[in-house]
């Protein structure tokens, strides 16, 4: 259907004085599938296709969404092509296209035993809490998508992406008080019997939380979970954009070539990761995606390009224009991110911690994190440490601190590493070590 519309919208257009075609095609499948209290509660299965076409009408660049591929709404969206050229005015420049084939041929997952495996799961996790009040719905979800940038020269570029995530919500309820956790995973490819370890964690925190309170106001060594760090990453990865940079509203501004964290810190972008969930061959402009260390022991080395800001500077794209979605236009974003350091155990991390918190969870992350400046305020959940064991639970208490300070004083990291998907690429880290935090509790 797709190749159809793309060939009769191209005779079409051209008779219009619209010339120079470029279709970016996205063709998405989701699977899910949802079981609470031992019975599936909801399967679905979601297919999607969508088009957003740039096309030069008299030197000037317009654009439309599509989602109807009937040849009836031709008029109408050449329209639009036109209209919006005459009122942007922006100049009409080609994307540098190439023939390329970079799909993958994927199996067929089996959802039957994943299903099987929930109920399994749900019912083992309960008879081990006793305290647990409920176990929210457990999910599982499967994202396949392909993308193909083609243009009216015959130049097609094709590519895919495939993902999984899983988790659940606990609750747990005693003596009048209620606490609640989550715990999820996001991998290329789960396994059924991976399911049972975010399932039990987040049983386990819920439970172990009902005991928890505040600790007194003042500085501790602080161990952050990789959930935190995943977000704090999806939050200030702006700083490293040419982008953001080019407006004056990024801390890196100025610093490449230099000591921007601790000496064994290393922040790479691969998007061509082993078991990497945002695999990408090419960028939304058609540009050869490449593996790049942002930060290499500590120096900050480069930023990251799309089309317009390298085109600012002169240089070439980094092939990093992704879009958002496909009614939009590409921005700076990454395939997978992941910052690397000095590794060890979680247990040798807080054995070298010695006495301190470790924070498993925060809230409020985009409302009281400042991405400019790095200033963050969140309010969190965790364990009191002495001598490198928990002890009790703690909530209630506010952490603060700068994100790109903290950067230059991370000890280590664990060698646990987890995945956080969003629209602006897949973000990998581990527990860390971060130094001395600010804590406000009683």
């Amino acid at each position: 259907m797709i190749e159809n519309f793309i060939r009769e919208f191209t005779a079409a257009a051209h008779e219009k004085g619209i010339k120079n075609l470029e279709f970016y095609t996205e063709e998405i499948q989701k699977s899910s599938l949802e079981v609470y209290q031992g019975k599936v509660q909801d399967r679905q299965l979601c297919k999607t296709q969508a088009c957003y076409v740039r096309g030069d009408y008299q030197g000037k660049e317009g654009s439309v969404y599509i989602e109807d591929f009937s040849e009836e709404q031709f008029e109408r969206e050449m329209k639009i092509i036109c209209e919006n050229a005459e009122a942007i005015e922006k100049v009409f420049v080609p994307l540098q296209l190439r023939t390329l084939d970079c799909s993958k041929n994927e199996e067929e997952y089996n959802i039957q035993k994943m299903e099987e495996q929930m109920t399994v799961a749900e019912k083992e996790i309960k008879q081990a809490f006793p305290e647990l009040e409920k176990l929210d719905t457990i999910y599982f979800g499967e994202t396949l998508k392909k993308i193909v940038i083609q243009n009216d020269s015959g130049m097609r570029m094709e590519d895919s992406v495939r993902n999984m995530s899983a988790g659940c919500q606990a609750q747990a309820k005693k003596d009048g008080k209620v606490q609640s956790a989550y715990s999820g995973i996001c991998k290329e490819y789960i396994e059924p019997h991976e399911l049972e370890k975010p399932v039990g964690k987040a049983a386990e925190n819920a439970v172990r939380m009902l005991d928890a309170g505040p600790v007194e106001t003042g500085k501790y060594p602080v161990i952050l979970s990789a959930g935190v760090i995943n977000e704090m990453l999806s939050m200030y990865i702006g700083s490293f954009s040419a982008e953001q940079v080019h407006k004056g509203l990024s801390k890196m501004e100025g610093k490449r070539g230099t000591l921007v964290a601790a000496d064994h810190i290393m922040l790479v972008e691969d998007p061509q990761l082993s078991g990497g969930v945002n695999n990408r061959s090419f960028d939304d402009e058609g540009v050869m995606t490449s593996r790049k260390n942002l930060i290499d022991r500590g120096v900050l080395q480069e930023y990251l390009y799309n089309c317009a800001e390298a085109q600012k500077d002169q240089c070439k794209s980094t092939g990093n224009g992704f879009k958002s979605d496909c009614r939009t236009t590409s921005s700076i974003g990454v395939t997978n991110l992941k910052l690397t350091g000095k590794e060890m155990s979680l247990k040798n991390l807080k054995q070298n911690m010695g006495n301190g918190l470790y924070i498993v969870s925060c809230d409020g992350m985009f409302a009281s994190a400042n991405t400019v400046s790095g200033d963050f305020s969140l309010i969190s959940k965790g364990y009191l440490l002495e001598d490198g064991k928990e002890i009790r639970g703690v909530n209630q208490i506010t952490v603060a601190g700068n994100f790109f300070d903290m950067l230059k004083t991370i000890e280590g990291i664990s060698d646990a590493y987890s995945t956080l998907l969003t629209e602006k690429g897949a973000f990998i880290a581990s527990d860390i070590f971060a130094g001395e935090l600010t804590v406000s509790g009683v």
